[in-house]
C-alpha cells in the first residue's frame, strides 16, 4: 500500500510540474501571439494542476492510519476525493455553458479577427485588421431605444450589451480628413474604398451578416476612436474584446444592396 502511494505522489508530482511549465508558456505564447485559444488552453493545464493537488490530499488522507472513529482506516478518502474533483469539474462544465450561452457570438466574432497587413512605422502606417461580426450585435435593441443621443449612452449601451458591464470602454472622437468613393463595375458590382488622411491609425475592415430585414454590410473602422494605441499593434485579450465595439464606431461603409454612406468633416473657413 505504501508503494502505491509514493507512485502515486510522484505521478501527482511530476504531472503538477509539466503543467506549470506548460500553462506558463501557453500563457506567454498566448500574450504575445494575441491568441484566446491559447490562453485558454493555458487555463485549462492550469486546470490540470487544480485536478492534481485534489489528488493528492486525497491520497494524504488516505494514508492516515485507522483511529476510533475511523476504524477501518481513512482508504475511502480518495473515493471523496474523486467525488470532489468531478464535481469541481460538472461546476467548471456549468460554467462554460453558461459563458457560451452568453457571449457565443462574441466569441465566434474575436475568434474571427486577423491581422491583414502588418504596420509600417517608417512610412506612417498602422496595422489592418478584419473581423466577421457575428449575430444581431444586439443593433435590433439600439434601433428600438432611439439609438444614442451622446457618446456617454453609446458607451452604456456597449458596455451593458456587450462585455455585460465588466469591462468599461472608451470611444472617443478624433479630427476626420478622409475620403471615400464607390464605383460600379461592368459585371454590376459595387466597388468601395477610402482613404485615410491620419498621420497614423489602425484600421479594422468589419464584416456583419445579414438576417431578417437586415443587408450584410462591410465598413471601415478606425481603431484609435475605441482609445488603442496607434502606435502599437492590437494586443492582449482585453484590448481584443475592446474591439467588439466595431459595428458601432465605423466612418463608413456598403451593404450587399449596394447602399454606401460615410462620415466626412468638411472645413467651414476661419482660424488655421
Amino acid at each position: 500500500m505504501k508503494r502505491k502511494h509514493n507512485l502515486a505522489y510522484r505521478v501527482s508530482a511530476v504531472s503538477i510540474a509539466v503543467n506549470l511549465v506548460l500553462s506558463f508558456l501557453k500563457l506567454l505564447a498566448g500574450i504575445l501571439a494575441s491568441s484566446g485559444a491559447m490562453i485558454s488552453d493555458a487555463v485549462h493545464s492550469a486546470s490540470d494542476v487544480f485536478s492534481t493537488v485534489i489528488v493528492i490530499v486525497g491520497v494524504a488522507m488516505s494514508r492516515k492510519k485507522s483511529d476510533a472513529d475511523h476504524q477501518y482506516g481513512h482508504e475511502r478518502m480518495e473515493c471523496m476525493a474523486s467525488l470532489l474533483l468531478a464535481a469541481v469539474l460538472a461546476l467548471l462544465l456549468v460554467l462554460a455553458i453558461a459563458v457560451f450561452a452568453l457571449w457565443h457570438n462574441e466569441i465566434a466574432s474575436l475568434a474571427s479577427m486577423r491581422l491583414i497587413r502588418e504596420r509600417d512605422d517608417a512610412h506612417l502606417d498602422g496595422a489592418v485588421y478584419s473581423m466577421d461580426v457575428k449575430g444581431g450585435f444586439y443593433l435590433d435593441e439600439f434601433v428600438d431605444q432611439g439609438g444614442a443621443s451622446s457618446d456617454r449612452e453609446l458607451i452604456d449601451f456597449i458596455t451593458g450589451r456587450i462585455t455585460k458591464g465588466l469591462i468599461q470602454m472608451n470611444i472617443s472622437e478624433s479630427e476626420i480628413a478622409c475620403s471615400s468613393f464607390t464605383a460600379e463595375t461592368p459585371d454590376g458590382d459595387r466597388l468601395f474604398a477610402r482613404n485615410y488622411d491620419f498621420s497614423k491609425t489602425n484600421t479594422c475592415i468589419v464584416r456583419t451578416q445579414a438576417n431578417e430585414g437586415r443587408h450584410a454590410s462591410i465598413s471601415t473602422v478606425d481603431l484609435q476612436f475605441l482609445g488603442l494605441d496607434v502606435e502599437k499593434n492590437v494586443e492582449g485579450l482585453a484590448n481584443r474584446i475592446t474591439c467588439l465595439a466595431v459595428p458601432y464606431i465605423p466612418l463608413d461603409g456598403i451593404n450587399d444592396a449596394g447602399v454606401a454612406c460615410g462620415i466626412y468633416m468638411t472645413y467651414q473657413g476661419g482660424d488655421s
